[in-house]
């Protein structure tokens, strides 16, 4: 979930593809999109922007819900998205289901891993202010769960 510059809070659905709103405390559906939105988990708000975490990353506008493309290419290792930030600089901070890094996408569309570390970040959340992402961490032969934080140092 996450919430606009309104206050409207956004929902996914991950098994039904589609983006709910909260609306008057009803959810209503937002945009339906069984194919772009198949398995969303990620929600993030930039500028206008509602950016969705599925198996591709997608950019929709905040108005009226209309796709306006892949923030990623298909061809990129950025697939089946998880968790969704973004820093002061415009960069998004993303988890992948499948990878144990951060990665970094540039506002020009450049992509990176942020370190090599097995930090296995699944949901995440960036202190901007503080510039550490923390990420629950689960260990499931102990039983043992926590939170990790990790510095994050922003690059222009």
């Amino acid at each position: 979930m996450t919430v606009g510059p309104d206050g409207i809070v956004y929902v996914s659905a991950s098994r039904l593809g589609v983006v709910y709103k909260l609306v008057e405390n009803k959810l209503v559906r937002f945009i339906e999109d069984k194919r772009a939105l198949k398995n969303a988990n990620g929600l993030y708000i930039r500028d206008n922007t509602l950016i969705t975490g599925s198996e591709y990353l997608h950019a929709w506008r905040l108005s009226d819900g209309e796709h306006l493309g892949l923030l990623a290419p298909e061809e990129s290792p950025i697939k089946n998205i998880d968790g969704i930030a973004g820093d002061k600089l415009g960069n998004l901070i993303i988890s992948l289901v499948d990878d144990d890094r951060f990665w970094v996408i540039k506002p020009g569309g450049a992509y990176a891993p942020i370190g090599q570390s097995n930090v296995n970040p699944v949901d995440f959340d960036l202190h901007p202010n503080l510039e550490f992402l923390f990420t629950p961490t689960i260990d499931t032969t102990l039983q043992s769960y926590g939170v990790s934080a990790f510095r994050y140092t922003i690059e222009k």
